[in-house]
């Protein structure tokens, strides 16, 4: 169910963007950006420096603490908090870690290894990659007062040109909605596993004892939050984006002569 709706709302994600910018390509220039020449206001430019930082505080938080955490309770729980066991009852996921895990909790290596890469460039290198393209283009605003993609520098306009495309590779607020379903539905899969290789055991100890033979509690930490927040500040600076700088429409000979100085 989880991956069912990461791969669901991701695509929804990355399409209305293209989306977006399809219509924008089929339009003349002047109706579908913003003229390279206008003047940015300065609370417009300061606003998106400082979602641009707001962002990136996210994803560094993001990666930086737990987003989820497991508790076993039931008997096995209980046996897992004894000090004979050397495991925790409760298993802490970090949003770096999930490779890793993916990696080595399977033996399904080539669809472990697909799932690792669209999780990376999703979760970690598009909102890396969006980051970098809006500060460095609301900073040039900040300073200059000025649309980035009238910028002399190289740098400065291919960034602004790829800032909003790179928007559709940023999943900060799908992942957040995957870890969300995991806290419901991990329960549900870990009766199922254990029931299918037990069979009426569990049924006997819940009668005789009145106790689970398992039951998996999820919760989201500070971590999930952060990729909450940097979601939902992810969406506004696009549209604020958009908004200030127009859409892009930046082809294969549009980006050869972004980079010509």
């Amino acid at each position: 169910i989880s991956g069912a709706l990461t791969v669901l709302l991701y695509t929804v994600h990355s399409q209305v963007t293209l989306l977006l910018h399809g219509v924008a390509m089929r339009k003349a220039p002047h109706t579908s950006t913003a003229s390279t020449d206008s003047q940015i206001s300065r609370g417009v430019s300061v606003l998106g420096l400082t979602l641009s930082l707001v962002v990136t505080l996210c994803l560094w938080g993001a990666c930086s603490y737990d987003v989820i955490s497991f508790t076993f309770h039931g008997i096995i729980g209980f046996l897992e908090a004894t000090p004979l066991s050397r495991t925790s009852p409760t298993s802490y996921v970090q949003m770096l870690d999930l490779p890793s895990r993916i990696w080595s909790f399977t033996d399904m290596k080539t669809a472990a290894l697909l799932i690792m890469f669209i999780f990376i460039v999703v979760a970690i290198v598009g909102p890396a990659a969006c980051c970098i393209a809006w500060f460095c283009s609301w900073g040039h605003s900040v300073v200059t007062g000025r649309n980035p993609r009238a910028s002399r520098f190289c740098v400065v306009r291919l960034a602004a040109d790829l800032s909003t495309f790179l928007f559709a590779w940023s999943g900060l607020d799908v992942l957040w909605a995957a870890v969300w379903s995991a806290t419901l539905e991990m329960d549900l899969v870990t009766q199922w596993l254990v029931r299918a290789k037990t069979g009426d055991l569990c049924n006997v100890i819940q009668d005789r004892l009145s106790e689970e033979c398992v039951q998996v509690e999820g919760a989201a930490l500070s971590g999930s939050w952060c990729l909450l927040f940097g979601g939902f500040a992810s969406v506004v600076l696009f549209l604020l984006t958009i908004r200030a700088f127009g859409y892009s429409t930046l082809g294969r000979e549009a980006a050869i002569a972004s980079c010509t100085i």
